[in-house]
């Protein structure tokens, strides 16, 4: 399983992707797991965070299953009981300005990770 963390060198980064690196350090310190980043939905440039609970919202890893899903397919969450979370990381041009609320590719990706199976979680 790589992390996102794992992909921290190159060029210079965007204010999205250091935003992204902050989200999976505090998800890893507060939650004590690694954090995958996936491309549930192949259609999008920007993956998700993805994070499971059990029944008693106690943190549980993510099965390898979704992770290693060959790249362009649609990653449905699986039906095992289990809560599945899809965070996406909201940066400048995907949220209206001075109002927080999603912009039309961010909504569309949420209704869909919805229909899927996930719990899509927006963090701006």
């Amino acid at each position: 399983m790589v992390a996102f963390s794992e992909k921290r060198d190159g060029p210079a980064l965007t204010s999205t992707k250091k935003f992204s690196y902050e989200i999976e350090d505090v998800l890893k310190q507060v939650y004590g797991v690694t954090v995958p980043y996936c491309y549930l939905l192949p259609h999008y440039f920007l993956g998700d965070f993805l994070m499971a609970f059990d029944q008693n919202l106690k943190p549980v890893p993510v099965p390898e299953a979704i992770v290693e899903v060959k790249w362009g397919q649609v990653k449905p969450a699986p039906n095992d009981g289990k809560i599945y979370l899809a965070l996406l990381v909201g940066g400048w041009n995907t949220l209206i300005r001075n109002d927080g609320r999603p912009l039309g590719t961010m909504v569309a990706k949420i209704r869909q990770l919805k229909t899927i199976g996930y719990h899509p979680v927006l963090v701006s």
